[in-house]
C-alpha cells in the first residue's frame, strides 16, 4: 500500500467519502478530484489483470466486482461500441497512426484496423497482450506509456477506454500522450462519472466504486477537463456513452444488482431468441472526452 497526494493539483486535505473492503475513497478539498488513499501499489494492480479478469464468473459474488464477466465471447458488441468512438474521433481528425493505451485483447484495434488507421496498442496484462500479438504482433506492448519511449509528434490519436481510472498517475501518463502526439491530434477517454446522477443514488453501492480494487480514480468532468488542460490539451466534446450488448450479457452485468434474479434472467435468455438481440445501452454512469492538443 502506498498513501499518495493528489494527483490533479498535489494538495493532501481531503474528505473520506466511503470506505469499501478496508480502502478509503477520499475527495480533495480543493480539486474535487476522488481517488483511493492509501491504495495498492503498482505490483499489485498488474497482478489482477490475469486471464481470469477477462473471464471472471464470479466477479459479483459478495458484493465484489472485478474485470469481465466473458470478455471474448462479446467481441462483435465491443467491436460495434469501438466503431462508434472512432466514428467520433474521425469527426475531428483523419485516419493516421492511433495507440491505444489498455488495448486488452486488441478489439479496438481490429475495429480501427478496419476504418484504415495504423493501429498500436500497450496493456500491462501479459495474457491480454499474448493473446492480441495473434493478430497484431510487433503492434502490440506488454509496458506501461511512460516506458515505451514513442517519439515526439508520433501519433495522431490516443485513446484511453474505461483505463485512466486504473492509472496510478494518470496526470503523468496524459503528459506523455500530449508529447507523442502531433500538434492537433485528438485523445478519446472514457471514465465512469462520479457526477452523475446515479452515483447520488447508488453512493457506495455504485459499481464503480465497488471495483475498489481495480479503480484508483474517479473523475467527473470538471476534474478531467482541468488535468487535460493543465497538461495542454482542449477540450473539444463530452457526452454521456455506453456500450452495446446482447440480452444475456446485459442481464450477467447487472447481476451486481441482485445475483440471483439477474444470473437467472441471463440463463433464461441464452436459451430464448432474446439471445439474438443486441441493443445500445447508456447507463448514465460513465462520459466520453475528446480532446485537440494544443
Amino acid at each position: 500500500m502506498e498513501t499518495v497526494s493528489c494527483n490533479l493539483c498535489e494538495g493532501k486535505n481531503t474528505e473520506q467519502l466511503h470506505r469499501i473492503e478496508g480502502f478509503n475513497i477520499v475527495r480533495c478539498k480543493k480539486c474535487g478530484l476522488v481517488y483511493v488513499n492509501p491504495r495498492p501499489d503498482i505490483r499489485s494492480l498488474k497482478a489482477l489483470y490475469d486471464r481470469e479478469y477477462f473471464h471472471n464468473d464470479e466477479k459479483h459474488s459478495s458484493g465484489r466486482y472485478l474485470g469481465y464477466t466473458d470478455y471474448l465471447s462479446n467481441r462483435n458488441n465491443i467491436e460495434k461500441t469501438f466503431d462508434k468512438r472512432l466514428r467520433t474521433i474521425e469527426k475531428f481528425t483523419g485516419s493516421g497512426r492511433i495507440l491505444d493505451v489498455g488495448c486488452a485483447l486488441g478489439f479496438f484495434l481490429s475495429a480501427a484496423s478496419k476504418r484504415g488507421w495504423d493501429v498500436w496498442g500497450i496493456d500491462l496484462s501479459e495474457y491480454a497482450i499474448g493473446f492480441a500479438q495473434k493478430e497484431f504482433n510487433g503492434r502490440v506492448m506488454n509496458k506501461t506509456l511512460l516506458k515505451c519511449s514513442f517519439s515526439d509528434n508520433y501519433f495522431d490519436a490516443v485513446t484511453y477506454w474505461d483505463v485512466l481510472e486504473h492509472v496510478p498517475d494518470p496526470k503523468s501518463e496524459l503528459k506523455e500522450a500530449h508529447r507523442i502526439m502531433k500538434k492537433g491530434g485528438i485523445i478519446g477517454i472514457v471514465v465512469p462519472d462520479t457526477g452523475s446522477y446515479i452515483v447520488k443514488i447508488l453512493g457506495k453501492n455504485w459499481p464503480e466504486f465497488r471495483r475498489i480494487r481495480e479503480h484508483i480514480y474517479f473523475f467527473n468532468k470538471k476534474t478531467l477537463s482541468a488535468m487535460l488542460d493543465g497538461v495542454g490539451f482542449d477540450v473539444l466534446l463530452t457526452e454521456g456513452v455506453g456500450r452495446i450488448f446482447n440480452i444475456p450479457n446485459l442481464f450477467a452485468e447487472c447481476e451486481i444488482y441482485n445475483k440471483f434474479i439477474f444470473r437467472e434472467l441471463s440463463n433464461l435468455a441464452k436459451r430464448s431468441f432474446l439471445s439474438k438481440i443486441n441493443i445500445y445501452v447508456k447507463p448514465g454512469y460513465k462520459f466520453a472526452l475528446y480532446a485537440r492538443k494544443r
